[in-house]
């Protein structure tokens, strides 16, 4: 019944498990039983039993039910209470994903403020919702309504204004400012959005980070006392980190159906009326300045000891004292007390609720959990399972709920130990873990996986693995950018130098990159990249490759460098140092504009003029930094499968850490230039766990989950702790998992 949770039968996409509680009315069990003459009612009862019931909302926005099928027993209800086995989810036809042209607002998460105007000025001081806090996103040359991506270049128009965000250099306040044509500083308007999660598309509540085009990120200056904002610093930390909120998600309307809801979560005893106490224990939970009487007497005017749904649904309507987004944070969190009490009578109540609980809340609860009761949950769960052991060497029963109550980086650690520990090593699980291992959580992994190991993550998988699968999974767990030090190191160290590896590193990685590059290079190794660099390479290659770690982004006209870049081809000869001066301090969206412009004026493409014109590693170089990045990726791909042999090491530093928007990056475009699957052509160039490791560098983390769950359950009998990890770890992404795992199957 547990892992079964994790697949419900219906309501694949729900947005917000939350459980209604057992005070809830909605659910009442009928008089009687179906009349068993009639065989139409009898039909219908069977097939209602088969399948959930799903309670429609009409009209606009709003809740819906899900009820989970299976039969209950009436009298052990009766006795402990309305057992409610379903959870609610969002039917709003308001979508959660970000489309071009949709009205957000942007929060700093830190300070909890939202970005406003003042003037031309940006800050982050607005506590509220108003026009003065919205923006729309735009993406140069689509339609409204295309979606919003994580990797996009957007543009950010300020509602009110409709002028656009801008960030004129790294050192001083951002601004808005009309729309900028192409070629006139127009990059500065551009802000590359950064995840660092998945999915790819970009949803309300969504953590990200704006990237400007000096390779900068967005944050606060808390030492200004306006708040304004600036981009000067190319780490990502806690100062950079927004959220992105839909406005019409945030105003969708609330439905009959939904204050029912509301008022039942309120409802904690059951008695249908909502007292003082109860009020008071809620509201106190979301809005600590709300005036509890204030609130009384609007709902209980006629003093009869509390509110009923019609007051209440009135109060609630008004929105004078809770906001809708206050509510239903209160629903949530009245439905969990319910469900709580319900946990300790019903087992299924108790799957259910661990099964909807999101993995990054679960500490949260837990420490909620404590506070209110003195009470260790974990320890509460583990004795609440074992007075139910059902094998005689071992309970997944138990298993199942402390996976579920896990800490998500404490469930990482103990998935990649089980999948080494004991006789011999599970390669097919090692592999989908390290492959899809997220970028947010990567150092605390390395961090407690030491601290429960005693030996690291690496040094583990290092004795565990060998050859070029060893070297795969090494590199994927490694820091992205201590990963590309030591590749870098290893390109230069010893006799000769991999000037193809050196092309791969430093032009798939942008300006920030390269900059923390250098930093983690000089401190590891004591000495200069950029110098080490210089003595391990010559002519025009160096002399390119010099540029690229030492030009500053800096101003550019279109025109002119497009004529320049003309002139240095043209006639007898190539000005090499023009091309190295044009090309290689380029940031991708000036590369964009040349490009384009570039085929406008002169009728043929830049790539194809500079390949003509340059040869060796200089044409490399030149032409890596052409290229938009994701035909650049296809092409280095292609380029270390493609003739006889493989180019093992690039192929495992292009694939490895590819977020999820690259991923598809590299499928789409790999297909659309070479016409060929790029997953084919790595699977006929590579064999056995070394192909199964790069290919779940590159396949979306829902398809690898879905490899691992048919892996854990094949064969003679099925890897049940296994098959526990992953559904835990893939459980907030189920419903694409049971998509993938049906195509393949």
């Amino acid at each position: 019944r547990c892992l079964a949770s994790l697949f419900p039968p219906s309501a694949a996409h729900f947005e917000r498990a939350m459980g209604c509680g057992a005070s809830a009315q909605s659910l009442d069990f009928p008089d009687k039983e179906p009349d068993a003459d009639d065989a139409e009612q009898e039909a219908q009862q069977k097939a209602a039993e088969a399948a959930p019931e799903e309670l429609a909302v009409e009209g606009e926005g709003g809740a819906g039910i899900v009820v989970a099928s299976g039969t209950r027993n009436r009298a052990k209800c009766e006795k402990t209470g309305p057992w409610l086995p379903f959870v609610r989810f969002d039917t709003s036809a308001v979508p959660k994903a970000f489309f071009t042209e949709d009205h957000l607002y942007l929060q700093h998460v830190r300070s909890g403020n939202y970005f406003s105007s003042d003037g031309d000025a940006i800050t982050a001081t607005g506590d509220a919702f108003d026009d003065n806090c919205v923006f729309l996103m735009e993406l140069e040359g689509k339609d409204p309504g295309t979606p919003i991506l994580d990797g996009m270049s957007v543009l950010l128009r300020h509602y009110a204004s409709g002028n656009y965000l801008t960030a004129e250099d790294d050192f001083g306040d951002l601004k808005l400012e009309a729309k900028r044509p192409r070629g006139e500083k127009n990059e500065r308007q551009l802000f590359d959005i950064n995840k660092r999660s998945r999915p790819a598309e970009l949803e309300h509540d969504d953590i990200l980070f704006l990237e400007s085009w000096l390779s900068n990120f967005i944050e606060v200056d808390t030492g200004s006392e306006a708040r304004t904002l600036k981009a000067r610093r190319w780490k990502q930390g806690k100062q950079q980190q927004l959220m992105v909120r839909k406005k019409r998600v945030l105003e969708a309307q609330t439905t009959e159906l939904a204050r029912k809801m509301q008022f039942q979560s309120f409802d904690l005893d059951g008695n249908s009326v909502v007292g003082k106490t109860e009020m008071g224990f809620l509201v106190q939970q979301v809005n600590t300045e709300a005036d509890l009487n204030g609130i009384m007497v609007k709902v209980d005017p006629e003093q009869v000891g509390g509110a009923v749904l019609d007051t209440f649904a009135a109060w609630a309507d008004g929105g004078e004292d809770l906001t809708e987004e206050q509510l239903q944070h209160a629903e949530a969190l009245g439905n969990i007390a319910q469900r709580c009490r319900d946990c300790l009578n019903e087992e299924d109540c108790l799957i259910e609720v661990l099964a909807t609980i999101s993995g990054k809340q679960v500490p949260e609860v837990c420490k909620e959990y404590e506070r209110l009761t003195g009470l260790n949950l974990k320890e509460r769960i583990v004795q609440k399972t074992s007075e139910q052991d059902g094998y005689i060497f071992s309970n997944y029963w138990k298993l199942a709920m402390k996976q579920l109550l896990a800490d998500p980086v404490e469930l990482w650690c103990q998935a990649l130990q089980d999948a080494m520990d004991g006789l011999g090593t599970d390669e097919d699980t090692l592999t989908a873990l390290v492959c899809t291992i997220p970028d947010e959580f990567r150092a605390e992994i390395h961090h407690t996986y030491k601290e429960r190991k005693g030996t690291s993550l690496l040094a583990h998988i290092e004795s565990e693995t060998s050859f070029n699968y060893k070297k795969v999974l090494l590199m994927q767990a490694t820091d992205p950018i201590y990963a590309r030090a030591e590749a870098l190191h290893r390109a230069m160290h010893g006799a000769g130098t991999d000037e193809q590896q050196l092309i791969r590193i430093v032009t798939d990685s942008d300006y920030g990159e390269r900059k923390q590059i250098m930093e983690v290079y000089e401190k590891h190794y004591n000495k200069s990249l950029v110098h080490h660099i210089d003595t391990e390479i010559s002519g025009d290659f160096k002399k390119a490759m010099h540029a690229i770690f030492t030009s500053d982004m800096a101003e550019y006209d279109l025109e002119a460098d497009v004529e320049a870049l003309d002139e240095a081809m043209r006639g007898w000869g190539t000005d090499e140092e023009a091309l190295i001066k044009l090309i290689c301090s380029k940031t991708t969206n000036q590369m964009n504009d040349i490009r384009a412009r570039f085929h406008e004026k002169k009728g043929r493409l830049l790539e194809e003029w500079v390949k003509s014109e340059t040869s060796g590693y200089f044409q490399g170089v030149l032409l890596s930094l052409i290229r938009p990045p994701a035909d650049q990726l296809a092409h280095a791909v292609r380029h270390c499968i493609q003739g006889f042999g493989t180019d093992d090491t690039g192929l495992i530093t292009l694939v490895a850490h590819l977020p999820e928007y690259k991923r598809m990056a590299l499928i789409k475009r790999y297909s659309e230039i070479f016409k060929r699957d790029v997953l084919k052509d790595i699977a006929n160039d590579t064999s056995g766990d070394y192909k199964r490791a790069l290919l779940a560098c590159v396949k979306p983390a829902p398809q690898v989950w879905a490899d691992a769950l048919k892996g854990a359950m094949k064969g003679l009998g099925t890897a049940d702790g296994l098959l526990i990890n992953f559904l835990v770890l893939a459980k907030e992404h189920m419903d694409e998992v049971r998509a993938e795992f049906e195509a393949a199957n």
